[in-house]
């Protein structure tokens, strides 16, 4: 899977999972896609090469205490480095924040991201 392929795979997830009010749907698929994008492109810079198999292969991953460590750091880092104009600073702080937990969550041991 590329690197592309994932972002929309991640983008189609946040949208099921996470509603912005008064944000038309097909803006919404817009905001999520850019935002994966975004973390992705993060997590392929600061992460090692391996990060990639973790989150597509289930026998593969990071145990809780690992995702919540990186958690913890990628949610300080990642909101700066973010703007997305139809959100307000607050709006873009939660978004990342429940991106980055649904990411990560696909990094854990036992987790894949679906075909």
């Amino acid at each position: 899977m590329n690197e592309k392929t994932l972002a929309k795979k991640i983008s189609v997830i946040l949208n099921e999972k996470i509603d912005i009010p008064k944000i038309p749907e097909w803006l919404e698929g817009f905001i999520f896609r850019q935002a994966a994008s975004i973390i992705i492109g993060i997590m392929n810079k600061y992460l090692p090469e391996d990060w990639f198999i973790f989150i597509t292969d289930i026998s593969k991953g990071l145990i809780d205490e690992d995702v919540e460590f990186i958690k913890e750091r990628f949610e300080k880092f990642l909101n700066p480095k973010i703007d997305i104009p139809f959100l307000t600073e607050e709006q873009e702080g939660e978004l990342m924040k429940d991106a980055v937990q649904i990411v990560l969550d696909y990094l854990k041991i036992g987790n894949a991201i679906p075909e």
